[in-house]
């Protein structure tokens, strides 16, 4: 277990934020800003 919330951003921005669990079930956010 490493972090209890995760962050994305984008130019400065916080474009998501949660937990770990619900990251890897964001297909979108995933796609879009990590190139998963």
């Amino acid at each position: 277990h490493l972090a209890s919330r995760v962050y994305v951003m984008n130019k400065g921005q916080i474009v998501y934020n949660g937990s770990p669990l619900d990251l890897e079930a964001d297909e979108e956010v995933k796609h879009r800003y990590l190139g998963v």
